[in-house]
């Protein structure tokens, strides 16, 4: 399944440094391959989400806050 893992770095990742890639490596073992799009100012969740599925993307994951 073509997916796509759509984060903010900056909302609350500075103390989770590796948790973008942790949950990468968690979707492929659940038999998910995941690509790692990530936001910036010039490019928001939403025209990723639209880009991913022009992609071919079958699912966009956002999690634009990680504070948890």
């Amino acid at each position: 399944m073509h997916t796509r893992l759509i984060i903010n770095p900056t909302s609350g990742l500075a103390d989770k440094p590796n948790l973008s890639t942790e949950i990468v490596d968690a979707l492929q073992t659940q038999g998910i391959q995941a690509e790692l799009s990530v936001t910036t100012p010039a490019e928001d969740g939403e025209g990723l989400a639209a880009e991913a599925a022009k992609a071919g993307a079958e699912l966009a994951i956002a999690s634009l806050t990680f504070n948890f």
